[in-house]
């Protein structure tokens, strides 16, 4: 299997656009005073009315966090059962984080409105001079910033428990952007993992290293004595950076983060981690250690299938070198796609919950089936590296 499983069924109720439990729509944890929440009700048709009455009352017949939470606690029972494990993402965060402050006010929206515009305007001089000087918050030009795609970039930062984020154009964007920014230097010495994406393999052997004399050293994913040799190595630069997918496209194999992240910070190297595959629900690198993580977006963050987009997450001083590179070669993402990656990420809890749960048991039963040879998927004892994923 290449990937985590992508069947995901939609509640028949939202199909048929009746109203979600009261305490879905009012928050359910004292956000509604009882007074607020009894003129609410009176205000729904008699039948919704009822349903929401009986709902509240039994406990939240239908509740998304419910459901997503027995979903994520039985995937993590089957694949991981590690106590010692970061907290995931949680779905509150994935709906409100970033989205509260720091945005435009249009009229109170609840719904993040899209920034469509390529400059910005001061109303006099000495206002320009304050933004210039720090000491005025605004937007200068569409490729150094913009309101929409701020909220993407810090309900990204709740979530990863980054200090910083930011977002491009594409996952290729991103991983580019990185290699060519000031965390790499002149003849820079790069770690990297066999089972990687194909683009960016190719953008490390035929730019990186055979255009601007990079050093790349590729190594077994779970090769830790190969990791030490680079690391130790007398005819090349110290490594700068490891960089690797985890869990890796297209075979799945997991990284040991805490492991290499204390390997590498004993000699400088940073620790860079592709999640795409895992997303801030099932795996947060930085809290295992990792020094920067970078996302795909268009795949399980928006899981929509119409945006592309990219994510670097990690501690400010870094980040903001990796901004500055984007800065110049402009590769941002527009105010449309980042309203879309924002929609997305509210259900990614939802979506990943029965991603996880549908690809166990599809990788279960392939692995029974006599036609198959292998199934690849770390939730499998089977699979290389699956102590490591749990």
């Amino acid at each position: 299997i290449a990937g985590a499983g992508r069947v995901v069924t939609k509640p028949a109720c939202a199909s048929r656009g009746c109203p979600p439990p009261l305490g879905t729509v009012f928050g359910g944890r004292g956000v509604l005073a009882p007074k607020r929440r009894t003129r609410a009700l009176s205000a729904l048709p008699a039948s919704s009315r009822e349903k929401a009455e009986r709902t509240n009352s039994l406990g939240g017949e239908g509740n998304a966090d419910s459901e997503s939470r027995d979903l994520r606690q039985e995937s993590h029972r089957q694949t991981s059962g590690s106590a010692s494990s970061p907290p995931a993402a949680s779905s509150t965060d994935l709906v409100h984080a970033g989205e509260r402050h720091g945005r435009p006010s249009v009229g109170d929206a609840l719904t993040t409105p899209i920034v469509q515009t390529s400059t910005y305007w001061f109303k006099d001089t000495e206002e320009l001079i304050a933004y210039q000087e720090g000491n005025h918050k605004s937007y200068e030009y569409g490729r150094y910033g913009n309101p929409t795609v701020r909220v993407c970039e810090e309900k990204l930062m709740a979530l990863e428990g980054a200090e910083e984020c930011l977002l491009s154009s594409s996952g290729m964007t991103t991983a580019t952007n990185l290699f060519l920014s000031g965390l790499v230097p002149t003849h820079g010495h790069i770690v990297v993992t066999t089972d990687c994406y194909r683009r960016t393999r190719q953008f490390i052997q035929t730019f990186l290293q055979a255009r601007m004399g990079a050093h790349i050293t590729v190594i077994e994913p779970s090769d830790l004595d190969a990791l030490q040799s680079a690391l130790d190595c007398d005819d090349k630069p110290t490594p700068c950076i490891f960089f690797s997918e985890s869990p890796t496209n297209p075979y799945l194999r997991c990284i040991d983060i805490p492991k290499v992240s204390a390997m590498c910070r004993e000699k400088g190297c940073l620790v860079c981690i592709d999640a795409t595959f895992a997303t801030p629900c099932n795996q947060r690198p930085l809290h295992q250690g990792a020094d920067l993580v970078i996302h795909s977006g268009t795949k399980y963050l928006a899981g929509h299938n119409d945006v592309l987009c990219g994510a670097i997450a990690g501690p400010k001083h870094l980040v903001s070198q990796v901004r500055d590179m984007q800065n110049v070669l402009g590769g941002v993402m527009d105010p449309h796609g980042a309203y879309l990656l924002l929609r997305g990420m509210k259900t990614l809890d939802l979506r990943v919950a029965r991603h996880n749960a549908n690809a166990m048991a599809l990788a279960t039963h392939l692995e029974d089936h006599p036609r198959v040879a292998k199934v690849h998927y770390p939730g499998l004892p089977s699979h290389r590296d699956h102590l490591v994923a749990r």
